[in-house]
């Protein structure tokens, strides 16, 4: 019985020792042969392929797995160079479906559309590459358990790391000691109830990571080619404030939910700055998405999205078609208080809407186009423009009443900066219909930039309260007739307010910006500064104790108003590319051209992740 024992442990031995013994050292220096040696399963577990000379190669992929498995491939610190081909489909180091178990290592890898591809493949290491002048530098998708370790992926044209997950069974992947563009580390979290806070990445991912809070963190890529950016798939209940990517890829977020993004600059990047794919349940809060190349936010097949405080201008376009908002296949959206303007396109809707009516409320446009519908033949869009009126809070111009959006232009000439208000309720007195196709577009509450009542084109030599003539503001009893509008705006006669006395002729006006002495008053305020902002939402100017200097339910005219005050003191015009607001009596004076009115306090995209 002890002799069995005895043999079978020396067999076992034997066996063992053999299969050491039988390990083999291969060698290749062309991307077929290495292909052909890794294809026909010429290597047992044990051997390693060794590469021996630098390659190049000008069409296709170079080290093909075709589902190898138990493959040791060392390149030894050798190139292989795809001379350029990082706009065509070729990759330097591909694993398709059915790679698994292999361990790669020591390659330099440059110039490809990919530099290494590991696609629906598990179980393989990924040790000491360098990746770098690819289009895409690691593509690894809807894999399990891969793990890419002490390797450097930089300066890769439109990102370095690529990472597909459409399950969170997908999410368990690994990376240790990644380097991206810019020296910072290329991370991906997978665990529930992260703290990720004060950090620089070069790319942050997030995917299955749910409860998190990822608080005051930089990404910043490559300066050269704005390739990365922060990328959360999978991942509901988070938290996101206080991003700053700026020149990156863009803020992408994919199949995730409940999740709430405040407080994130996204300028100045190679695709729009958010993109929500399959989303629903966010709050996006205090955003700042300006300069990007394709658009500003981007809102895919998502439901249920909330955006308060956006500011999004300027996003260029490939052909100068920036886009500020694109609500594609997205319903249940509402956009409220956001500065969306200076741009080809405010906001593009294409099919969106279905599953529920989108609200844009209160929000300044000024743009070539405010909005442009798409898909108008054969799918309707459903918006409603604007909300029911409400005057507790200032609106995007910083006037008493919200209701619905001020439309206005790079001219100037917008809808709302030439409606008329004669009811003096803040509202054009007429809809705004922008309708195209087969959506209806109406604004029936447009916020007006002024009314007749508190806007007077006077004729002929008619004291008025206000007069505008091209960009300065003339104020306090002028002389405004519509022939001196017309000409070179030299400042009119000035009445005195008793009716007695004058400026000089051509000479005696006062624009913006100048101290007006006024007679002597009682309160010994002195200087008292007459801002947009010093005016509060009951029709008073606020001074610095928090209390109301004029009051619009006063009908005296200004002059009876500040007749009681004994000591001198000014008052300061503020006119600037805001404009200004004073209030007279029952009337409010304000700068004609409030396009720029606003309140200062607001402030082809790459494959998707999810494969569908």
């Amino acid at each position: 019985m002890k002799t069995k024992k005895i043999s079978g442990m020396l067999a076992v031995i034997i066996v063992l020792l053999t299969s050491n013994v039988l390990a083999i050292d291969y060698y290749c220096s062309s991307c077929a042969e290495c292909s052909t040696f890794i294809q026909n399963r010429t290597l047992n577990s044990d051997d390693i392929l060794y590469l021996t000379t630098d390659l190049t190669l000008d069409y296709g992929n170079c080290i093909e797995f075709n589902g190898a498995d138990n493959i040791i491939f060392d390149c030894q610190n050798h190139v292989i160079d795809g001379v350029s081909n990082q706009y065509f489909d070729h990759t330097g180091i591909d694993l398709p479906v059915g790679s698994n178990n292999n361990y790669i290592q020591n390659c330099q890898i440059k110039r490809f559309m990919t530099g290494v591809s590991s696609y629906k493949t598990n179980w393989n290491t990924f040790d000491n590459l360098t990746i770098a002048d690819n289009y895409e530098g690691f593509y690894l998708g809807f894999s399990l358990y891969n793990i890419i370790q002490n390797s450097l992926i930089e300066e890769n044209l439109n990102i370095d790391f690529l990472f597909g997950a459409n399950n969170i069974a997908y999410c368990n992947n690994d990376l240790t000691n990644v380097i991206g563009s810019n020296g910072g580390f290329i991370d991906l979290y997978h665990q529930s109830n992260l703290t990720i806070e004060n950090l620089i990445f070069s790319q942050l991912i997030l995917c299955d990571a749910d409860n998190s809070l990822v608080n005051n963190v930089v990404i910043h890529g490559s300066e050269q080619y704005k390739n990365n950016g922060l990328y959360v798939l999978n991942t509901d209940n988070a938290i996101f404030e206080n991003i700053t990517l700026y020149e990156g890829h863009e803020i992408y977020m994919e199949q995730s939910s409940n999740n709430v993004v405040k407080n994130v600059i996204a300028n100045s990047n190679q695709y729009y700055g958010i993109t929500l794919h399959d989303c629903n349940n966010f709050l996006l809060e205090n955003i700042e998405t300006n300069y990007n190349t394709w658009g500003g936010i981007r809102l895919s097949d998502s439901l249920d999205i909330n955006i308060t405080g956006l500011t999004s201008k300027h996003n260029s376009g490939l052909f100068n078609d920036g886009i500020g908002v694109f609500l594609d296949k997205s319903s249940s959206i509402t956009i409220v208080g956001s500065d969306i303007s200076n741009q080809s396109v405010g906001i593009l809707i294409s099919r969106s809407g279905i599953e529920g009516e989108n609200l844009i409320y209160n929000n300044y446009f000024s743009n070539i186009n405010n909005t442009l519908f798409d898909y108008e033949s054969y799918n309707a869009s459903y918006v409603k423009w604007n909300n029911s009126p409400e005057c507790t809070s200032p609106n995007m111009i910083n006037e008493s009443c919200t209701g619905g959006n001020y439309w206005s232009n790079q001219n100037g000439n917008g809808f709302s900066d030439t409606c008329s208000d004669n009811d003096n309720n803040g509202f054009c007195d007429l809809s705004y219909n922008f309708s195209t196709g087969i959506s209806t577009a109406i604004d029936y509450l447009s916020l007006s930039a002024y009314s007749q009542e508190q806007y007077n084109v006077c004729g002929g030599e008619q004291i008025v309260s206000l007069c505008i003539c091209g960009d300065n503001v003339y104020s306090f009893g002028y002389c405004c007739s519509s022939a001196w509008q017309s000409s070179s705006c030299t400042p009119p006669v000035v009445p005195s307010p008793s009716g007695s006395g004058g400026g000089g002729g051509g000479g005696g006006g006062i624009t913006s910006n100048t101290i007006i002495p006024i007679e002597p008053k009682t309160n010994g305020v002195d200087n008292l500064i007459v801002n947009p902002k010093d005016i509060n939402k009951t029709g008073g100017i606020v001074k610095n104790n928090g209390t109301n200097f004029l009051n619009d339910s006063k009908s005296k005219s200004i002059f009876q108003e500040l007749g009681n005050i004994n000591n001198i003191f000014s008052i300061i015009l503020i006119s600037s590319f805001f404009g200004f607001s004073l209030f007279i009596g029952k009337k409010i004076i304000k700068h004609k051209k409030k396009k720029s009115a606003l309140n200062n306090s607001w402030k082809s995209p790459s494959r998707n992740l999810i494969e569908n």
